[in-house]
């Protein structure tokens, strides 16, 4: 069995932030209304108590069944300090604050292979 982790969750919308800055007058009003424009393309992990208590819960359905293997997802995006990335170079990762685009799932799974059965 197969268990998948969830991807990271955002409290802002990556897609939004990304197209804000991507079009100058909406980068400029941003930064009028005093919004940071992140150009590092990271933001911090939300809600990081459900998290912890989605994870403990997997956990545990991997201790009681045997053979299972859990991929973490979050692992894909996340550093330590609960900080994301919602793109790799000119890919957004992201379609909204908890959803992968495309290209977010290609990143998640590209190491993952399924075990020959």
């Amino acid at each position: 069995m197969i268990l998948m982790g969830d991807v990271p969750g955002f409290d802002t919308n990556p897609a939004l932030t990304y197209r804000t800055a991507l079009i100058p007058a909406r980068r400029d009003l941003a930064r009028w209304n005093g919004k940071d424009i992140n150009e590092q393309h990271l933001a911090p992990l939300a809600n990081a108590s459900s998290v912890e208590i989605s994870e403990a819960l997997l956990s545990q359905i991997q201790s009681r069944i045997p053979d299972t293997q859990l991929i973490d997802l979050k692992s894909r995006f996340c550093t330590g300090q609960n900080l994301c990335s919602y793109m790799e170079g000119d890919k957004l990762l992201f379609s909204d604050n908890n959803h992968v685009a495309p290209a977010g799932a290609q990143y998640a799974l590209q190491s993952f292979h399924l075990p020959r059965l």
